[in-house]
């Protein structure tokens, strides 16, 4: 079993490092919806007061038929360092073989996922990885766009028996880097009572959301509600703890 394994491994590489496969737009065989990869991150949140700091992107995909192969490498601008990839919770965290190859030099990343013992990657939508970053600087924004990792892969999905190597629909991800004071959701970089007026506006009277939405999360739970109002009446009347960096959830 295990010997059947490496031979269907050597065969999904050779068809990404070599790309002997077809190649189509879309699977030419699913008359359906498009296949997709994308971004689940919106934007880079970046609180002042905590020092540069850890950013992540997460990468989403969407496949209307069964997948044997994904192939992704992306070209990364910005002020950013790369750090790792993480496919732990992701549609592909059960596959013994998911890659990821960042080239220093050319700031290039090649990130991979390959059914070969385990069952294809079914039809369905959601995660495939993180991408972990360190934040150099606040002058953004930061990109992610498709390229072309040597010595041949290009972004593809890959299906079908004979393999069918095909082209989701992608759009390149430009995420700005947003500057926040915690606990600041009027947006005068200050906290004060103002905040707390302007929060209770908007969880209990639909009023606005603060301009930068995380900054309205000053206990730092990804959620904005009456727990963000305590936080800040025990800090601005009270000298409790400073408001904490905002998360989306």
């Amino acid at each position: 079993m295990r010997s059947k394994g490496l031979i269907k491994l050597s065969s999904c590489l050779a068809l990404l490092l070599l790309a002997t496969a077809v190649w189509a737009d879309q699977d030419p065989n699913d008359p359906g919806l498009a296949d997709t990869l994308g971004f689940s991150t919106p934007a880079i949140y970046y609180p002042l007061g905590y020092g540069l700091t850890g950013v992540v992107i997460g990468i989403r995909f969407f496949n209307d038929n069964q997948v044997s192969a994904i192939v992704c490498p992306f070209l990364m601008g910005g002020p950013v360092t790369y750090d790792s990839v993480s496919f732990s919770g992701s549609r592909v965290d059960y596959l013994q073989y998911t890659t990821s190859n960042y080239n220093f030099l050319q700031s290039k990343l090649l990130i991979g996922a390959v059914p070969v013992e385990e069952a294809l990657i079914p039809p369905g939508s959601g995660s495939l990885c993180n991408i972990y970053f360190t934040l150099n600087d606040t002058v953004g924004p930061i990109t992610l766009d498709t390229t072309f990792f040597e010595p041949s892969n290009h972004l593809s999905f890959v299906t079908g028996e004979p393999p069918v190597d095909y082209v989701p629909r992608f759009t390149a991800g430009v995420f700005p880097i947003l500057v926040y004071l915690p606990g600041d959701a009027t947006g005068d970089r200050k906290v004060d009572l103002a905040d707390l007026i302007f929060l209770v506006n908007y969880v209990f009277k639909g009023g606005p959301a603060p301009l930068i939405v995380v900054a309205g999360d000053a206990n730092g739970d990804c959620k904005t509600d009456l727990g963000d109002i305590i936080f800040l009446v025990n800090y601005v009347f009270k000298g409790g703890t400073t408001p904490l960096p905002g998360c989306v959830p």
